[in-house]
């Protein structure tokens, strides 16, 4: 079984140098990785801006898409389909969504944390205050998003089937309400930011 060539992209014809180097071993390989990596590493702080993360949330983002980037060149999942830049921008997206998650899942514990050392009857008030809160941000959220989205989003949340859903709402079948659905929750969160 002969093995494929490697590809770049019609458009990205110097891609073609990083992922060949790749590919070599010793200082070739060296060179293609820190061409690649010095290339692209505006992304930081692009990765800053949009994803507000700081220096080294967004540099740590950028060298674990780095590494995941070789290793799809390595396993010969990068097919030349894109541009490397584009390929690498998709995983860097993607590992500063992770980053911020993260980040946001450490800064719920650190509060967890404060919040333990509340007696337990103002805990459940607080608890209280901080579900209506929610439940309040999220009705407004809905209105937002219009009728239609809100009286679909609502019914799944109580646990509705989408069949059961489409007979209630009258819809012509599940299929639709699914259709309903995912639109609405892509309205939502471009609504939550």
């Amino acid at each position: 079984m002969t093995e494929e060539p490697i590809q770049a992209h019609p458009n990205c014809p110097e891609d073609l140098d990083i992922l060949n180097g790749i590919h070599q071993k010793g200082s070739q390989r060296d060179k293609a990785i820190m061409t690649m990596f010095e290339s692209f590493s505006y992304f930081v702080k692009f990765g800053q801006g949009k994803y507000r993360l700081s220096e080294e949330n967004a540099q740590t983002a950028y060298n674990e898409s780095i590494l995941a980037c070789i290793n799809a060149i390595e396993r010969k999942k990068f097919k030349g389909e894109s541009c490397l830049k584009t390929y690498l921008h998709t995983i860097f997206r993607n590992k500063c969504v992770n980053e911020i998650r993260s980040n946001k899942s450490n800064q719920a514990n650190e509060s967890l944390e404060d919040f333990v050392h509340i007696p337990d009857k103002a805990k459940s008030i607080l608890h209280q205050m901080d579900l209506e809160s929610r439940l309040a941000e999220t009705l407004a959220l809905l209105d937002k998003i219009g009728k239609k989205c809100k009286e679909v989003l609502l019914q799944t949340a109580r646990g509705y089937s989408s069949s059961e859903i489409a007979v209630m709402l009258g819809y012509k079948d599940d299929n639709t309400v699914n259709v309903i659905r995912r639109r609405c929750r892509a309205s939502l969160l471009k609504q939550m930011g």
